[in-house]
């Protein structure tokens, strides 16, 4: 089974909880976009942020587990394959606050 995240949804699948998490994981850089995985039920997707250069510094991308918010131990992108399009800060904050 497969998702498609969107504006429209994210917000009723995901939930607050959910939601608040992930916004705490932008740490702050209101510049960064998220990307869900499309796989499974959509419950507790594992996402990526995607920082934007800093000072001179790479651009990063950090994975985490949907189920506890928490680094996934992996240094690179998830397969573009199986996750969504980028989300910025914004629509996140948005479909938190609906």
């Amino acid at each position: 089974m497969s998702i498609e995240w969107n504006a429209g949804n994210i917000g009723s699948v995901l939930g607050r909880p959910f939601l608040r998490k992930v916004l705490a994981n932008f740490r702050g850089r209101h510049d960064a976009r998220v990307r869900f995985g499309i796989t499974g039920n959509g419950i507790q997707p594992n996402y990526q942020i995607e920082y934007q250069p800093e000072g001179g510094k790479p651009a990063r991308t950090l994975a985490f587990r949907g189920s506890t918010h928490k680094p996934y131990g992996i240094n690179e992108p998830f397969n573009e394959e199986r996750i969504s399009d980028a989300f910025a800060y914004w629509e996140i904050e948005r479909a938190y606050s609906e």
